[in-house]
């Protein structure tokens, strides 16, 4: 089995340990999670390769690849619809895209406007100075659904695992930290998120 491991260094390091007699490969735009992946060794009798190269443009033949993995890193491409075409490029027939995302909901729009401590502008500027490049924070599940579906992707299976991560929100997050529009800081984009992605009354 060819596996594409697209992004961050964890997925790589966790295919090597649990999958055998595989071709695992890592792509990323940072030279520095690469530096960080040249450190595991193969395992099981797989084959480690990595490739410092755009996910929007990756350097593989069309048809290579039984499954692609992208883990909390579309939201930093350029392009979702064309990491969803590439990836579908790439992809062998009956081939998997396994992927988490992070959608951001902007809730506070239905809000009181002189409540509305956010905009769009100014959470998509917090967001792509401490946590950037996130070119479109804006998007809903039917939407990216509706871009994978234009790839030629069918959709087997989703969840929303926004529970499940709330809780690092929190201990990130100290419910002391007050959200002052005047004040910008790395841990406003986290209270953000944590109050669930509205603005407070």
């Amino acid at each position: 089995m060819s596996t594409w491991a697209v992004g961050w260094v964890g997925p790589f390091e966790y295919l090597n340990d649990v999958v055998s007699s595989s071709v695992i490969s890592g792509v990323n735009i940072d030279a520095r999670q690469l530096n960080v992946c040249a450190s595991i060794r193969p395992k099981n009798n797989n084959n480690l390769s990595l490739f410092h190269a755009d996910a929007c443009r990756m350097p593989l033949p069309g048809c290579s690849q039984d499954v692609v993995i992208c883990i909390e890193a579309m939201f930093h491409f350029s392009s979702r619809s064309s990491f969803f075409r590439e990836a579908h490029r790439v992809l062998k027939p009956k081939g998997k895209l396994i992927l988490t995302d992070i959608l951001i909901s902007p809730g506070f729009e239905t809000k009181d406007n002189e409540k509305c401590l956010l905009s769009h502008q100014y959470i998509s500027s917090i967001l792509n100075e401490d946590y950037g490049p996130w070119p479109h924070p804006f998007l809903g599940v039917p939407e990216l659904c509706a871009q994978a579906a234009a790839a030629g992707f069918d959709l087997v299976y989703e969840e929303d695992i926004t529970c499940n991560t709330l809780p690092s929100y929190s201990f990130i997050s100290p419910k002391a930290f007050g959200l002052n529009p005047d004040q910008l800081t790395q841990r406003r984009p986290s209270k953000w998120c944590n109050s669930g992605g509205s603005a407070p009354a």
